[in-house]
């Protein structure tokens, strides 16, 4: 039996880092087998792998809006996630511009 779990990874509003304090915006919704990750602010790659997520693992992306503090690291969590063994396609759900950004990231990494 999975169990079903929401992990806040970040929870701070702005791009702004502090010292000591919270990361910008990413969730982590584990249900039903599945890892959901909701924004893909900066630090949720590592924020991820603390939680205990092989990023092997990663299915689905949503993003709820293209601030840099909800998707700045979205192209860097599916390349790093690509290396550490990912072998199956990851879904990315977003607003419109959500393709060109992905578009535009993998062309960089050309």
């Amino acid at each position: 039996m999975s169990l079903d779990r929401l992990v806040l990874l970040g929870s701070k509003g702005g791009p702004a880092i502090r010292p000591g304090g919270p990361w910008p915006s990413s969730s982590l919704l584990e249900i039903g087998g599945r890892a959901i990750v909701v924004d893909c602010g900066l630090g949720v790659t590592r924020a991820l792998t603390d939680a205990g997520l092989s990023l092997k693992t990663l299915d689905l992306v949503f993003i709820t809006h293209l601030h840099s503090d909800h998707v700045l690291e979205l192209g860097p969590l599916i390349h790093t996630a690509w290396t550490a063994g990912l072998a199956t396609p990851v879904t990315i759900f977003g607003p419109p511009g959500t393709g060109h950004y992905w578009q535009r990231f993998c062309q960089a990494m050309d």
